[in-house]
């Protein structure tokens, strides 16, 4: 039964998606898109960033 559910589900959602594409990838809508994917690689740079550092830190103590 979940997986029949879960089948719908993504059914639904890609049938949601193809209608709302051509919407949400017009002219209007790409400084968004530029101001969403640059804030989502300063999260991922902070958190490669900190990960590093705790390796690091982790490396210096073995040795």
């Amino acid at each position: 039964m979940g997986a029949m559910a879960v089948a719908v589900f993504v059914s639904r959602v890609n049938m949601t998606l193809r209608y709302m594409a051509d919407f949400l990838f017009q002219t209007n809508y790409l400084v968004w898109w530029i101001v969403a994917a640059l804030f989502l690689f300063g999260i991922t740079a902070k958190e490669f960033y900190h990960t590093f550092k705790k390796r690091r830190d982790l490396y210096g103590t073995l040795h």
